[in-house]
């Protein structure tokens, strides 16, 4: 709203109208917040404001924030409101923006725009423009699982500034103790998130499909890209309408669309990862058939995927290599190791950058156990295939080693 081109169009007749109430239900209050911001003491009906917009000869830029404030509300109230909104909206001096979580929007044709996140360097700028201590690039990986995104990183800035924290742990540690906060407190109107969540999962147009809907939701929080609409039939085959199912889930606004991916904003991932993934096992059957998708896909079509999909298939392997069921049966911790050793061989082909999987490789045991007591294992012996499988992995680290520049293995193993 204040950037000089828009000032020198729009001059003074910029205006921002927000609802922050989310009781709002009488008429008058949406319409006392519109003419408050158009600062109007004669215009205070809506047939007067549309009056006024329609016969002035300058053009107006209206933004109205938190519009699902009433488009979420399934009453009459709300529906009044969304149509006059798209009145507004028909007025030809008004240029309308609205700011909403909301899936749903006034019948109007609008342009979407995703609110997307930064890349990292500007992620460290916003971070240091208020937390001013040089720690280098140590939160590159906090700042990912924030999904880069201004405000979380903005509250990060100011948690570890105002707490005074002199390192990359305390900030962490802050953080962790912030987020937990937020999550049993909630930043969404006067409502829990946890709350706001559970009533978007459990909603009418959702609930026929729950057990879907929620595998969904905790395959989205776990993978650090989301899913691409094109994969959706491939990890989830016994679901005769995956797509539609995704579709619906995003128009309640508990994931959004960056391109052809459903992600998740970090508040919401960090809920379901809390609430529903905090107990994730190996043989999780969301995961059983994501492992079988991304490791089957990974061999058969190896340079496209390694480019779209490396970061979610080594977030996976990661999980599998560190899992207590993957440590005690040497065929589960197989498999993640050659798809380990599969991952950095692609990426030393298509795709060079830096892993995270050296260490977690180091340390896989190359023993099995000789007899499983109770789920115990009762003496052991060395195992030749893990042993083979980790050297393999390490000859190929060490090529891709020498391809990648060494200065941005900052934050690396």
């Amino acid at each position: 709203m204040h950037e000089d081109r828009l000032k020198e169009y729009f001059k003074n007749h910029r205006r921002f109208v927000t609802y922050d109430d989310p009781f709002m239900s009488q008429n008058i209050t949406f319409l006392q917040h519109l003419t408050d911001a158009l600062s109007s003491s004669s215009a205070t009906t809506l047939p007067a404001i549309l009056a006024r917009f329609n016969t002035s000869p300058t053009p107006t830029l209206l933004v109205i924030d938190n519009a699902e404030t009433f488009l979420d509300l399934d009453t009459a109230e709300g529906g009044y409101m969304s149509t006059a909104i798209a009145d507004l909206g028909g007025c030809k001096s008004v240029h309308l923006i609205l700011t909403t979580s909301s899936g749903k929007l006034p019948n109007l044709s609008w342009a979407r725009r995703d609110i997307m996140g930064l890349d990292v360097a500007a992620s460290r700028k916003l971070f240091f423009a208020v937390y001013q201590k040089d720690i280098g690039n140590h939160l590159d990986a906090l700042f990912t699982m924030l999904d880069h995104h201004p405000l979380s990183i903005s509250l990060l800035s100011h948690v570890a500034s105002r707490k005074g924290c002199k390192n990359p742990e305390e900030i962490k540690e802050a953080w962790k103790q912030q987020h937990t906060r937020l999550l049993k407190i909630g930043v969404i109107k006067s409502q829990s998130l946890g709350i706001t969540i559970e009533h978007s999962i459990n909603s009418p147009s959702l609930q026929a499909e729950k057990t879907v809907v929620l595998s969904f939701l905790r395959l989205v929080a776990f993978l650090p890209e989301g899913i691409h609409y094109g994969d959706l039939p491939g990890i989830f085959p016994e679901a005769s309408d995956i797509k539609g199912i995704a579709d619906s889930v995003w128009l309640s606004s508990l994931t959004y669309k960056s391109g052809d991916r459903y992600t998740m904003l970090a508040p919401f991932r960090m809920y379901i990862m809390d609430h529903y993934n905090a107990n994730l096992s190996y043989k999780d059957p969301v995961l059983v058939s994501t492992r079988d998708y991304l490791y089957a896909k990974l061999t058969d079509n190896p340079k496209s995927w390694v480019i779209q999909e490396s970061i979610n298939t080594e977030r996976l392997i990661s999980f599998d290599l560190s899992s207590d069921y993957a440590k005690h049966r040497s065929k589960a911790c197989l498999r993640a190791l050659k798809s380990a050793k599969e991952l950095i061989f692609r990426l030393d082909q298509h795709y060079p950058r830096g892993t995270r999987l050296h260490s977690l490789v180091e340390s896989v045991s190359e023993k099995r156990p000789l007899l499983q007591w109770g789920g115990v294992g009762i003496g052991s012996r060395r195992n030749k295939q893990l042993s083979l499988a980790k050297a393999e992995f390490l000859n190929n680290l060490t090529y891709l080693a020498s391809r990648y520049p060494q200065e941005q293995h900052v934050g690396n193993d």
